[in-house]
Formats: C-alpha cells, structure tokens, sequence
C-alpha cells in the first residue's frame, strides 16, 4: 500500500477527495496495456493483443490512425496494422488520453476549463519528462512518461468536483500573479499534486510515480524521487512555452532551465528530441 504525507482536513479537500471514491477503475485492458507501453522494448502483435480486448480502446485507435492527422491513403480497418502505424510513443498518447477523456467525458466541467488545453499541457510535459529521464543514469525510467501525463490529474478533479472554486482559483492566478498551487492551498486546503497522487495510487500505479506526483511542486523534499524534480522542470519549461491547463499568461524573464543539479547531459539534444517529438503529438489535435 501506497503511503503519503498525511495532511490536515478542511471542507473543501474532504469533498475533493470523496470525489476519488468514485473515480472509476482504469479498464483492465488499457491497465494492462500502459504497464507494457512503459518499456521500450515490446512486440506489436502483444500490443495489438492487448488492445482488441477493449472494443472502445480499438475504436479509438482506429479512428485516431485514419484521421486526417496521419493522411493514410485508404481506411485502416486491422488493430494490428494500426498499431504499427502509430509506434509505440503515439500508442501510450493515444491509451492515455483514452484512459483520461473516456472516464470523465459525461462530466460537465467549468467553462474556464479546456480538454484540450489539457491534453497538450499533459502530453508536452510527458515527452519533456521522458526526454529529461532518458539522458540521466536513472534505475527505473519507466514511470517517466506516465507520470509526466499525469501530473495536473488532480486540476481536472478539482474543475469536476468543485466547478465554482476552481473558477476562483483560476480567476486568483491572474488578478494576484499567483502560482495555480499556491492558489488552491489557499481557496481548498489542498492542492493538484495531492489529488493527483491519490488518483494513481487509487489506480495502483507504482509507488515512485505516484510519490513524483505528489511532489512535483515540492521536488527538494527529503523523500521526494529524482523524478519529483524532472517532472518540476519538464512543467515549469512547458508553461513558460504558454502550453498550460488554464488561458496562458505572458512569461517575462529568461527560459527555466531544464539542468538537473548534479547530472550533465545534452540539454540541447534533449530539447530537439522534444520538439520533433512535440510535432508529431500536436497531428492528434489538428
């Protein structure tokens, strides 16, 4: 069982966090399949296995590879050729924006908040974060990617289950120059980072994931993983590039810095692998 800090309870996080009570499952199927989609190494024909059990997942993939985004010159109707078309990058976005929309799709959310503003912000800090771990000598990079989708959960759990006060939080961001963290400890007594991490522990993603989450806005605490602090940068180089969950706001100053204190790597490669990577994610929302 997955053990984080305990913190105090106010009215608000209460409520936020009974919503976590019903929260549906992730489906087996795309459970099973993003558990393969963390290694690098993995064969197609188990992939497409995997996928044709879950006939929403399977639409979903097959509406995704005919779209006009991959311009394929006549229908894909086989799971299996639609997976290797997609490559494995695009198949964990595709099964993890499915995993995501697909549970709160019936859900009516606040007009401030945008799905797709969502998306890119979860799918840009992925890539960054996977980039960032990729060139570091980590002992498990597997949770990169997923914990870098993930991250910003708990907003979306916030927009649902308390539509006004995320409206006040997202009106607090710009009329005090405020951070959307600070902001919540002040209107609920919690915070997206929390939410998020009990989300996935509720999921039953591993518990190094589940712990960067939770500290990605808090990546020097003594118990917080290496990854706590890759997602931090991977996020703050993301907004400041106007990718953000809510309406983006002008950044003055220099770049955030992608640099890990005490590891050396390529910062510049690291940072063209993301932007081509970048290019081909953004053809799902074109």
């Amino acid at each position: 069982m997955i053990t984080l800090p305990a913190r105090p309870p106010t009215a608000f996080r209460d409520q936020a966090l009974q919503a976590l009570d019903r929260l549906p499952p992730l489906s087996p199927t795309v459970g099973r399949l993003l558990a393969r989609l963390a290694f690098r190494n993995v064969d197609f024909k188990e992939l497409s296995a995997l996928a044709v059990k879950d006939a929403l997942l399977c639409g979903y993939i097959l509406h995704t590879v005919n779209s006009a985004a991959f311009a394929q010159s006549r229908t894909i109707t086989s799971i299996q050729h639609a997976v290797s078309l997609l490559g494995v990058g695009n198949l964990r976005q595709v099964a993890l924006s499915f995993a995501v929309n697909n549970i709160f799709s019936k859900v009516k959310t606040p007009p401030s908040w945008s799905r797709q503003r969502f998306n890119l912000h979860s799918g840009a800090t992925a890539l960054l974060t996977e980039a960032i771990a990729d060139s570091l000598p980590l002992e498990n990079k597997d949770g990169a990617f997923v914990g870098g989708m993930l991250h910003d959960l708990g907003k979306l759990l916030i927009a649902v289950t308390l539509p006004d006060e995320y409206e006040t939080i997202a009106a607090m961001v710009v009329v005090r120059e405020r951070s959307v963290f600070e902001c919540e400890w002040e209107t609920l007594g919690t915070d997206h980072a929390e939410l998020s991490a009990l989300a996935l522990a509720k999921w039953g993603l591993p518990e190094l994931v589940c712990k960067a989450v939770y500290h990605h806005h808090d990546p020097e605490a003594s118990n917080a993983p290496m990854l706590a602090l890759i997602i931090a940068k991977a996020d703050q180089f993301v907004n400041h590039l106007g990718i953000t969950v809510l309406p983006p706001i002008v950044h003055e100053g220099n770049q955030p810095s992608i640099e890990i204190p005490g590891s050396e790597f390529d910062t510049r490669a690291v940072l063209e692998r993301f932007e081509s990577e970048w290019l081909e994610f953004t053809k799902f929302f074109q």
